[in-house]
C-alpha cells in the first residue's frame, strides 16, 4: 500500500503529460500480457483440435 501511494504521488507531482506517458506505458504493459495468453490459448487449442480432426479426416 505505502508503494501505491508513493507512486500516486509521483504520478500527482509530474506534469499531465508525463502522467499519461506513465499510464500508457502500463496500460500496453498488461494489454500485452493478455494478448500474450490469448495467442497462447489459441495455439495450444487448435492444435489439439486440429490433430483429432486430421486422424478423422478420410
Amino acid at each position: 500500500i505505502t508503494a501505491a501511494l508513493a507512486d500516486r504521488e509521483a504520478l500527482c507531482a509530474m506534469g499531465e503529460g508525463a502522467r499519461r506517458h506513465v499510464l500508457d506505458h502500463h496500460t500496453w504493459e498488461i494489454i500485452g500480457e493478455r494478448y500474450v495468453e490469448l495467442l497462447r490459448d489459441r495455439l495450444v487449442a487448435p492444435s489439439s483440435g486440429g490433430s483429432t480432426t486430421a486422424t478423422t479426416a478420410p
